[in-house]
C-alpha cells in the first residue's frame, strides 16, 4: 500500500486537497477543513489474536500437620476426634494459640501420632526385653501416652507463649492508646496504625493485624471484634483492658480518662511481673546450687574414690553432656519465666562463633608448644571465645545506658517548651543548642535538630537521627515521639503522658536490675566451692595414695583399689576440665537471671573461669 496523506485532526485519507483561501496557509483537509495535514504511513489492519488460555490453577494440596493429611486422618476417626475436642476444649485453645487447623483435624492427627508411636514403642520394647532378658524395656509401651499428652498440651503452650510475649509490649500499647486518645483518635485507628508499626513491636503488630482483619473482613464492626477478643484472647491484661474500654463506651464514660488510668496500671502490672520473677530468682539459685555444686561434687568425689576407667567415662559424660544439657533447659525455663524485651543479640552470637576457632587454635598452641596443662588451655579457650563479643556488647551497652538515662529528661524539656507555646520544631532546635545530655543522646538530638532545620518532617528527621539503636526501650520512646507528632502536632498533654511513661519504665527497669544483681553472688560462690573442694580431694586424698602405691609396688589394700599415677593424671585432667566448663555455665546462668540475656553473662563467664584457673594454679595443678 502506497503512502498517502492523512489529516492529523480527523485522520481521513485524501489525495485531493482543497487549497486554502488565503495565500501561504497551505492545503486544507476536504473532510474537516483543517490546515494541518501531513503524510502518514498507511494504517495496517490489526490482526486479531486468539485469546490466551487461562492459566490452570495448581492442584489442591491437602492441609498437613507434622506430615499427616488432616482430611484423610479425620475421615477415619471422626467420632473419636469430636469426643477429644469436647474433652480437652481444643476449639478454644486452638483459637487462642492461633493454630490454623480445625479442632477435629488436630485431634485426629494427635490420635494418629499416638497410634504410630504406640506400634513403634511396642516393637522396640519387646525386642529389648527379649535381648536383655528383662521386663523393664516393656515400659516403653506407655510412651505413646506421653505423646498424646504433649499433643493435647501444645495449644496451651502456644497460647501461653502468645500471651507472655504480647504482655511484654502491652504497656507500650496502653501508653500509645492513651496518647492517641488525648488527641481524639479512635481506638480502632490505633490498631490500624500499629498494624504497620516497626518490627520492634512484632507481637503488638501481629495482634493489631488480627484485629484489623477480623474487623474489615469478618465482623465488619470493630466493637464486635473487641467483644470477641475480650472473651477469648489468651492475655488476661488485654482482656481486662478491652472489657473496661467496652464498658466505658457503653455507659458513655470518659474514654480518654480510662485509657490514661489503664496506661498507668499497665506499668504497675509489669512491675508486679518483675517482682514475681525476682522471687523466682531465689528458686533458680537453689536449683543452680543443686545441679552445679552439690551434684558435681558428690559425683566427682565418688568417681575419684572409685578411680577406674569407668569413673573417667562417667565424669566425662556428666561434665560435657549432662551438665550443658541441664544448663540449656534451665536457661529455657528462666527465659519463659521472666518478662523479656525483644532485643536482637544475633550479632554478638555470630561474633562468638567466629571467635571460637581462633580460641581453639590458640589453646592448641598453648598445649603443644608452650606445654600448658590441657585444662588450663581449655579454660583460656573458653575465655578467648567470648572476649570479642563481651567487649562489643559492653561498649554498646554503655552507649545505650547513657541514652536511656537521659531520654526522660529530654522529653521533659520538650514538654516544658510546648507548655510555654513553642512549636515543636523550634523547641527541638532550642533544646539541641542548650544540650546538657549524655554524649550519645546529645548527638542524636543535634542530628534531629539539624534535619528539622533542613526542612525534613519531624517523623522522618527522628528516623534519620536515631540511626540503628540497639536499645528496645529507646526505639520505643522515639517511635511514640513520632506518633505524638502525627496525632495533631503533639499537644502538651500527649507529651506529658509520654514523659511519664518513659520515666516510669526507666525507673522500673533500674530497680529490677538492682534487685536481681544481688543474686550473682550465688553463682560465683558455687564456682569457688566446686573448684576448691575438687582440688583439695585431688591434692590430699587421691594423689598421696597413688604415690604410696607406686613406692611400695602394689595397688591393692585392705580397703580396696588404689589408683596408679597414670589414672590420677587422666582423672585430674578430666575433672578439672569439667570444673572449667561448670564455671563457664554458671556465668551464663548468672547473666541470664540478673541481666536478662546470655550475652550479658559472658563477662561473668570470664570472671568465673579466671577465678577457677587461679584457684587451680594455687592448688598446685597449674
Amino acid at each position: 500500500m502506497s503512502e498517502e496523506e492523512r489529516c492529523i485532526v480527523c485522520g481521513s485519507p485524501s489525495h485531493k486537497v482543497h487549497p486554502s483561501d488565503e495565500e501561504g496557509e497551505g492545503d486544507r483537509c476536504p473532510i474537516c477543513g483543517s490546515l494541518m495535514h501531513i503524510k502518514h504511513p498507511p494504517i495496517e489492519k490489526e490482526v486479531l489474536k486468539p485469546p490466551a488460555k487461562p492459566k490452570e490453577l495448581p492442584p489442591f494440596k491437602p492441609v498437613k500437620l507434622f506430615g499427616f493429611s488432616v482430611k484423610e486422618t479425620y475421615a477415619r476417626i471422626p467420632d473419636l476426634s469430636k469426643a477429644i475436642v469436647k474433652k480437652f476444649d481444643l476449639d478454644s485453645w486452638l483459637e487462642k494459640a492461633q493454630l490454623p487447623i480445625s479442632p477435629e483435624g488436630y485431634a485426629a492427627v494427635a490420635l494418629t501420632y499416638t497410634i504410630f508411636s504406640g506400634i513403634a514403642c511396642t516393637i522396640i520394647g519387646l525386642l529389648l526385653a527379649i535381648v536383655l532378658g528383662s521386663a523393664l524395656p516393656l515400659a516403653l509401651i506407655l510412651a505413646p501416652l506421653g505423646v498424646f499428652f504433649l499433643m493435647m498440651q501444645m495449644p496451651r503452650f502456644k497460647a501461653s507463649s502468645r500471651a507472655d510475649k504480647f504482655q511484654t509490649e502491652f504497656p507500650v500499647l496502653a501508653t500509645y492508646a492513651a496518647m492517641a486518645g488525648s488527641a481524639g483518635i479512635p481506638v480502632y485507628n490505633i490498631f490500624k496504625t500499629l498494624a504497620s508499626s516497626p518490627s520492634m513491636l512484632a507481637h503488638t503488630k501481629a495482634e493489631s493485624c488480627l484485629i484489623v482483619r477480623d474487623s474489615e473482613v469478618f465482623t465488619k464492626n470493630p466493637i464486635l471484634t473487641f467483644e470477641r477478643l475480650a472473651k477469648r484472647h489468651p492475655s488476661e491484661r488485654f482482656r481486662e483492658w478491652l472489657a473496661g474500654l467496652l464498658y466505658t463506651l457503653r455507659v458513655g464514660g470518659n474514654v480518654v480518662r480510662y485509657l490514661e488510668v489503664a496506661a498507668d496500671r499497665s506499668l504497675h502490672q509489669l512491675s508486679e511481673s518483675w517482682r514475681k520473677f525476682s522471687n523466682f530468682a531465689m528458686t533458680f539459685g537453689d536449683i543452680t546450687v543443686t545441679f552445679f555444686a552439690l551434684l558435681p561434687l558428690s559425683l566427682f568425689v565418688l568417681m575419684i574414690g572409685l578411680a577406674g576407667i569407668q569413673s573417667l567415662n562417667i565424669i566425662t559424660l556428666y561434665s560435657f553432656v549432662m551438665s550443658p544439657i541441664a544448663a540449656v533447659f534451665l536457661i529455657i525455663l528462666i527465659h519463659a519465666s521472666m518478662p523479656s524485651t525483644p532485643e536482637s543479640l544475633t550479632r554478638y552470637y555470630m561474633l562468638t562463633m567466629f571467635s571460637a576457632p581462633i580460641a581453639v587454635g590458640i589453646a592448641a598452641v598453648a598445649v603443644f608448644v608452650l606445654q600448658v596443662k590441657i585444662y588450663i588451655a581449655f579454660g583460656l579457650a573458653l575465655i578467648l571465645m567470648v572476649i570479642p563479643a563481651t567487649l562489643k556488647f559492653e561498649i554498646d551497652n554503655l552507649r545505650e545506658k547513657a541514652i536511656e538515662r537521659d531520654i526522660p529528661r529530654f522529653l521533659y524539656d520538650v514538654t516544658e517548651s510546648k507548655r510555654i507555646g513553642q512549636p515543636l520544631e523550634r523547641a527541638l532546635i532550642s533544646i539541641a543548642t542548650r544540650g546538657g545530655y549524655a554524649k550519645p543522646l546529645q548527638e542524636i538530638v543535634r542530628r534531629l535538630a539539624w534535619n528539622v532545620r533542613m526542612g525534613n518532617p519531624i517523623p522522618k528527621a527522628i528516623e534519620i537521627a536515631k540511626g540503628k539503636l540497639r536499645s528496645w526501650y529507646a526505639n520505643i520512646i522515639f517511635f511514640l515521639f513520632q506518633e505524638a507528632y502525627k496525632t495533631g502536632g503533639g499537644t502538651v498533654r500527649v507529651f506529658e503522658r509520654l514523659t511519664r511513661f518513659a520515666q516510669g519504665y526507666y525507673d522500673l527497669r533500674k530497680k529490677i536490675k538492682s534487685d536481681l544483681r544481688i543474686h550473682i553472688g550465688i553463682f560465683y560462690a558455687t564456682a569457688v566451692i566446686v573448684v576448691f573442694t575438687i582440688s583439695q580431694v585431688l591434692t590430699y586424698a587421691i594423689t598421696p595414695q597413688a604415690q604410696l602405691a607406686g613406692e611400695i609396688g602394689t595397688s591393692t589394700f585392705m580397703f580396696g583399689f588404689i589408683p596408679s599415677m597414670d589414672i590420677v593424671k587422666s582423672m585430674t585432667t578430666t575433672v578439672l576440665s569439667g570444673v572449667m566448663l561448670n564455671s563457664f555455665v554458671l556465668g551464663l546462668l548468672g547473666g541470664k537471671i540478673t541481666e536478662g540475656s546470655i550475652v550479658a553473662g559472658f563477662k561473668h563467664c570470664i570472671l568465673a573461669v579466671l577465678i577457677t584457673i587461679v584457684a587451680i594454679i594455687f592448688s598446685g595443678f597449674g
